[in-house]
């Protein structure tokens, strides 16, 4: 009996450190002095395929840090001369692009688009297109439908083509309310700055605005150029996939390495000092689930007052972040070739802010919402799963417990087998495979878990306890004359 209470107390510890451990495991431990090697703990944690990241202190480039491969099949490592797809934050350097142009007075932020474009012709709508103004494109609240850069076929259609073959048009009022454009409000501010300098919208910003901010690889290039590589994005577990051609190039074409964006953000800090505070303004009617919106730039007021400026970029196999507090001079910069980096992003930010400023800069989003159910969610499998184990486990010790006889036994463990069975395929069907995207949206590669926290692996190692722990306490049911 002794032998017996040991083995059952020993195998109750054993199940309190395992849930201790993976505890520790899941929320981590920022290990290092520095933002670097707090930085390098946490990339190496979530096994991303490569990432290039800056640091930005006193207005100056303090560090930029290269992870992982820019193309895992070559063995081609991520360093310094490696571009990555920065996504929408592509609109920030479309609206620091435009805000040149309205300084130089050749555009007015309040005056209606259709007096700049003469190659597009404004679709009819049930609301008035003269209320579309250069701010409220800017801001996501000209009220414009969205688009997809999926669908097209050679050769590409130009920008204004793009517009007429998504059907884009207005579907409410100007102005009224913030609804983020993934693509078709920016292109039309592409279609501004064609329309008002006479170039194409890729050569203006390759001759006249990344020079300026000091951007040399900066481009809108889908294919390794120069000295320069463009690393391979990965989608899902690790699938490498071809990269699509953007069109409305405005809203999210531009490649570039993690120096290049340290100037650009630095290029930002220089324009806020000088003044130029029109663009770092919250805008009228953009509130919504993650905060308010300025003209191209995420603005989050801390508790202390201080502002943080942001923009983060997503597209299929890439991951991006910049962000600056223009006052102390700081600022990041993240990019990453994998699908896997999307709450990495969000991690690393979070942790810059909080290492840079004193505060971190949560964003009012899902995520963090699905971040706590994850949380709450895998403590629940694991404290039922571990409780399942360890009553079992007991009870065979104490030989309370005999293989399965009868027909009603039987049943109920095919049932319990069927059921453990399905509710595996069902969560990693559903996570780790692009089904769910395919289904909802008609997007190949996408798999939901490279979107959420590490945890959510955790929930599925916790489900294959648990559902053992099941079958197991049906396979040798409990003896019905044991006191």
């Amino acid at each position: 009996m002794r032998n017996k209470k040991i083995i059952s107390h020993s195998l109750f510890i054993f199940t309190v450190l395992c849930i201790c451990l993976s505890i520790v495991k899941i929320y981590g431990i920022n290990n290092g002095n520095t933002i670097e090697e707090k930085m390098d703990a946490i990339i190496k944690k979530y096994d991303v395929q490569g990432v290039s990241y800056a640091i930005i202190e006193n207005g100056q480039v303090k560090s930029v840090r290269n992870h992982g491969y820019a193309n895992v099949e070559q063995n081609k490592k991520v360093d310094d001369n490696t571009a990555f797809k920065i996504a929408s934050i592509s609109k920030t350097i479309t609206a620091y692009a435009v805000m040149q142009l309205v300084d130089q007075k050749v555009l007015d932020l309040d005056a209606s688009v259709e007096q700049y474009i003469k190659n597009w012709r404004f679709p009819e709508s049930n609301y008035d297109w003269h209320k579309v103004t250069i701010r409220t494109l800017l801001a996501h609240t000209a009220g414009v439908t969205d688009s997809s850069e999926y669908g097209y076929t050679e050769p590409l259609p130009s920008v204004a083509e793009a517009l007429v073959q998504k059907s884009i048009t207005l579907k409410r009022e100007p102005g009224t309310a913030f609804e983020y454009s993934s693509f078709s409000g920016y292109a039309i501010l592409q279609l501004v700055i064609e329309n008002v300098t006479g170039e194409r919208f890729e050569d203006y910003m390759c001759h006249h605005v990344f020079p300026a901010l000091n951007m040399k690889s900066a481009g809108y290039y889908n294919q390794s150029e120069g000295n320069v590589f463009l690393a391979t994005p990965y989608a899902g577990a690790g699938t490498p996939v071809d990269i699509v051609p953007v069109v409305m190039t405005g809203a999210g074409g531009i490649s570039a390495t993690s120096s290049d964006m340290a100037f650009f953000v630095l290029g930002l800090i220089d324009y806020y000092r000088a003044g130029n505070y029109e663009m770092f303004k919250e805008q009228q009617n953009t509130d919504s689930a993650y905060g308010t919106y300025a003209l191209g730039i995420i603005p989050h007021r801390l508790d202390n007052g201080t502002v943080v400026y942001e923009h983060n970029g997503t597209l299929t196999g890439w991951n991006a972040q910049i962000a600056l507090e223009p006052v102390s001079g700081n600022g990041f910069v993240f990019l990453c070739n994998s699908d896997k980096g999307f709450y990495l992003t969000n991690e690393v930010m979070l942790l810059w802010s909080k290492d840079a400023i004193g505060y971190e800069v949560e964003e009012k989003s899902v995520m963090h919402i699905m971040s706590t159910v994850i949380n709450v969610v895998w403590t629940a499998i694991v404290v039922i799963a571990a409780f399942l184990s360890y009553t079992f486990v007991s009870d065979v010790i104490g030989k309370r417990r005999s293989l399965v006889k009868g027909k009603k036994q039987i049943i109920k463990l095919i049932a319990a087998s069927l059921f453990g069975f399905l509710l595996l395929l069902g969560w990693y069907g559903t996570m780790y495979t692009d089904y769910l995207f395919k289904w909802l949206y008609d997007l190949p590669d996408y798999c939901p878990f490279t979107f959420l926290t590490r945890n959510v692996d955790w929930i599925g190692y916790a489900l294959i306890v648990l559902v053992i722990a099941i079958i197991a306490r049906r396979l040798y049911p409990r003896q019905r004359n044991c006191i």
